[in-house]
């Protein structure tokens, strides 16, 4: 959950990251069970943006799973098996390698403290890679995107529906690079890939590159790997690998 800074964060841990849903406690590669395509999506970007900090990246408004998503349950340890902390796509596995840290946050009810200068997530994002081509170069890049439909208050102890949510305009969102992109995929495989640099804002006239989003939002962040051609010098292609994280 994404609140404003002057809303008092009495539901969980003073600084937490955007609401993310659960994912299991495994956290090795061993017994990884390839994930459908359907979960696993393929999504437009713009052709005429580059990689450098933060790009504009045109999401689909809606993943199919969203709106299965229940609108007030927080902390719903059912649903962790729908978050797994190990996704493999065309032979690439990714681990969300702080899992645990994002569990116990997640029984909280994940929140994040919106400032319009910009805020740091945490837990942040932090993976471990394998099953890249060693010599190919890739850039990774970290988008945040909505989670669900509704626009959340906390009432009486709790968080609720108060309406429809807030689109970002036209559908796009902001993705942050990672600082090392482009880079090869025996680089990328050999240490921790981190987020840590990310920050998150709501000042929708943001010029620092910080992701962008709306206070009282559910998000969950999105790991884009995309396979950058010899001399591209880290252009976003049409097409990527799309690994919810």
């Amino acid at each position: 959950m994404a609140s404003n800074d002057t809303s008092a964060a009495v539901s969980s841990p003073a600084e937490a990251s955007p609401a993310k849903s659960a994912v299991t406690s495994a956290s090795t590669l061993e017994g990884t069970v390839e994930k459908s395509p359907e979960a696993l999506h393929i999504t437009s970007a713009s052709d005429s943006l580059t990689c450098t900090e933060t790009s504009i990246v045109n999401m689909p408004e809606s993943t199919p799973w969203s709106s299965a998503l229940p609108a007030t349950t927080f902390g719903n340890t059912d649903m962790e098996k729908d978050f797994p902390a190990v996704l493999t796509f065309k032979g690439v596995s990714v681990v969300l390698e702080n899992n645990n840290v994002w569990k116990q946050f997640y029984k909280c009810g994940t929140e994040m403290i919106l400032t319009k200068q910009g805020r740091r997530m945490f837990p942040y994002c932090r993976y471990r890679l394998t099953g890249l081509d060693p010599n190919q170069q890739y850039s990774l890049v970290l988008s945040i995107v909505p989670s669900g439909q509704y626009r959340y208050r906390w009432s009486a102890s709790r968080w609720e529906v108060t309406g429809r949510a807030e689109h970002q305009n036209q559908g796009l969102i902001r993705a942050f690079s990672h600082h090392y992109s482009p880079c090869r995929g025996s680089d990328w495989m050999n240490s921790l890939v981190s987020f840590y640099k990310l920050k998150l804002t709501n000042n929708s006239q943001d010029q620092d590159g910080h992701i962008i989003l709306h206070s009282m939002h559910r998000y969950i962040p999105r790991l884009h790997i995309i396979p950058v051609p010899d001399g591209g010098a880290g252009n976003i292609p049409q097409k990527f690998w799309s690994i919810l994280a």
